[in-house]
């Protein structure tokens, strides 16, 4: 009898663990793909800003050059 009850306890332990690491990378996965995500979000409003700062560089060089033409 007591061999069967350590038989069903094993049973359970792999059971348990088997569980655990399906559930662990299941949420690594997911983790990563929120991750990934963020940076490439992050990525395209970085790109959104370089190219409005370079705009408005270009129009301020411009403005000068124009307000020095005036003087």
């Amino acid at each position: 009898m007591k061999a069967g009850q350590y038989i069903v306890q094993t049973l359970r332990r792999l059971a348990t663990a088997l569980l655990r690491a399906i559930i662990g990378t299941i949420l690594w996965a997911g983790a990563s793909a929120i991750g990934i995500a963020g940076e490439v979000i992050c990525g395209v409003f970085r790109i959104v800003l370089g190219v409005f700062v370079t705009l408005v560089s270009i129009i301020a060089f411009f403005g000068f050059i124009v307000w020095l033409l005036t003087i």
